[in-house]
């Protein structure tokens, strides 16, 4: 799969699953997000996606700065509802490359960003080999959504259709 097959895949499934796109963050290929009622997150559940711009290859630099853009985009956007007081986020900042190294693999095996009300979980995808690399740890605050989390953004981000 291409990189612009790719960033229309995703495109599709965010579409389907109710995301709105949005002014991509600086280095950004796509983002959208989606705002939903949900009564196990206590109200106002915001989602927000990014894929990054094609990279030759991926470092633990290029994705934290990634991250950094994408959540402050995030935050920027977010409704008015106080979080933590009716509201939540969810972020994927995806840091998209022809090759992850064995290093960004290893950084996001226990990269576990903690935040006031909102889960950030970093994704490298590896269009050449089809791999998709996020943290598989869960803290123990996030017990209670890290697995849904983890299996939305497979379903949303896979880089082969399941």
């Amino acid at each position: 799969m291409t990189f612009e097959q790719y960033v229309e895949t995703v495109g599709d499934r965010l579409s389907r699953g109710g995301f709105t796109p949005e002014e991509p963050a600086a280095g950004a290929a796509l983002q959208a997000r989606r705002r939903t009622l949900k009564l196990t997150r206590f109200g106002l559940v915001e989602t927000v996606v990014a894929l990054s711009a094609l990279r030759e290859t991926a470092s633990v630099d290029d994705l934290l700065a990634f991250d950094t853009v994408v959540f402050g985009s995030a935050l920027e956007r977010k409704s008015r509802v106080p979080r933590g007081l009716g509201s939540s986020m969810v972020v994927y900042p995806v840091l998209v490359a022809g090759d992850v190294p064995a290093e960004v693999h290893d950084f996001l095996a226990d990269h576990t960003p903690d935040h006031w009300s909102v889960i950030e979980l970093p994704v490298a995808v590896e269009i050449s080999s089809g791999s998709l690399t996020y943290s598989e740890k869960t803290p123990v605050w996030g017990s209670a959504y890290y697995k849904k989390t983890r299996k939305e953004a497979l379903e949303l981000l896979a880089v082969k259709a399941s």
